[in-house]
C-alpha cells in the first residue's frame, strides 16, 4: 500500500529526461548495493518506506558516505537536525524500543540526555549547554546516519499526513529548507511556487514525471 501510495505522480513538472531516468536506476543500484541492509534496517524501524530514503541517499549526497557541506553524511543531515529528529520523534511517543536500542548502540548515554529533554534544543550539562547530542563522527557512520535521517523523516511524514494521504511534497520541501519550514500549497504545484528554487527542483525530482519514485518504485 505505501508504494502504490508514493509512487503517485504529484505535479506534471519534471526535471529528469528519459536518458537521465537509467543513469539514476544504476545509481540507486549502487546505493543498494552498498548500503542497502542499512536502509531496509533503517525502513523496518522507522516505517518510512525503502524507495524514500534511498531516493533522499541519492538526492542529498549522490552515495557518498563522506558528503560534507555543513549537513553530514549520505542524507546531509546536520548536528542539530539529528538531535532534534530524536526527540521530536520521542516527545510525540514514536521512538521506539527497537529504535532506541539501535540508537544506544552508537550514542550510549548521550541518548538519555536527548530522552530527558522537554524541549528542542533544551541545553543541560548532559549534552554541554549546546543542545546536540549527536556527533559528527556518528553522522559519518553509514548505518547511524540513515537511520537518524529516517527517524526524522517519519516525524515529518507522519506531520504531513492527511487522512492516510502522505503529502511527499511537503516533507520534501521541509527536509530540504528545515524542520520550522511550513508549505503551505494545496497541492505540489503551488509549495513548488512558493518554495526556493532549489527546493522546487527538488520535488520535481522526487515526484515529477520520469522523477525518482516513479522510477525506483516497481510495484
Amino acid at each position: 500500500m505505501a508504494n502504490v501510495i508514493i509512487r503517485r505522480r504529484m505535479t506534471e513538472q519534471g526535471f529528469y529526461t528519459p536518458l537521465q531516468v537509467t543513469a539514476n536506476l544504476q545509481a540507486v543500484a549502487s546505493i543498494r548495493a552498498r548500503f542497502g541492509a542499512f536502509i531496509d534496517q533503517a525502513a523496518r524501524l522507522t516505517n518510512v518506506p525503502e524507495p524514500i530514503i534511498t531516493a533522499f541517499i541519492y538526492i542529498e549526497s549522490a552515495g557518498n558516505p563522506n558528503a560534507n557541506t555543513g549537513a553530514i553524511g549520505l542524507m546531509q543531515i546536520d548536528h542539530i537536525t539529528a538531535s532534534e529528529g530524536i526527540f521530536l520523534e520521542h516527545r510525540k511517543g514514536r521512538l521506539t524500543a527497537d529504535e532506541k536500542t539501535a540508537l544506544y548502540r552508537f550514542m550510549g548515554s548521550r541518548l538519555d540526555c536527548i530522552l530527558k529533554q522537554k524541549g528542542r534544543g533544551q541545553k543541560l550539562p548532559c549534552n554541554n549547554q549546546t543542545g546536540v547530542s549527536v556527533t559528527r563522527s556518528e553522522l559519518l557512520n553509514p548505518e547511524f546516519n540513515i537511520l537518524v535521517g529516517a527517524i526524522y523523516l517519519a516525524t515529518l511524514i507522519q506531520e504531513e499526513t492527511v487522512d492516510g494521504i502522505m503529502r511527499l511534497d511537503k516533507v520534501i520541501a521541509r527536509y530540504n529548507r528545515k524542520y520550522d519550514f511550513r508549505p503551505v500549497g494545496k497541492n505540489a504545484d503551488e509549495v513548488i511556487a512558493e518554495s526556493p528554487a532549489v527546493t522546487a527542483l527538488y520535488i520535481k525530482k522526487f515526484v515529477g514525471p520520469l522523477g525518482l519514485l516513479e522510477t525506483i518504485v516497481t510495484v
